[in-house]
């Protein structure tokens, strides 16, 4: 996990905050790579941008808030409940239909 700053200073207590949020979901770990945390403070709000892989797609999800631990806790909670808690690699999440392999067993 990389974490950056812009247009802020670097805070140990942000990045350890950051870790435990990390570490309390554990599914982060097993389905997430190559995770970039990066914080930026716009006018008056603080941004939290996380990207990350997972089934071979990037994805991005920021959280705002008045607060940089808010910010943190609002974007974890939207890759919380972006993905379910089982993903099945075989199939898209969008898709309903069976995949050839499904029909054949």
């Amino acid at each position: 996990m990389k974490l950056a700053y812009q247009r802020l200073n670097n805070s140990e207590a942000l990045n350890e905050f950051v870790k435990e949020k990390f570490s309390e979901n554990s599914f982060f770990r097993e389905k997430f790579s190559n995770v970039k945390v990066v914080f930026s403070k716009e006018a008056e709000m603080y941004k939290a941008s996380l990207s990350f892989v997972a089934n071979g797609k990037r994805f991005k999800l920021v959280g705002k808030a008045s607060n940089a631990y808010a910010s943190v806790a609002k974007v974890f909670l939207k890759a919380k409940n972006a993905f379910p808690k089982k993903m099945n690699n075989k199939r898209r999440l969008h898709s309903k239909r069976p995949m050839f392999s499904e029909l054949a067993s």
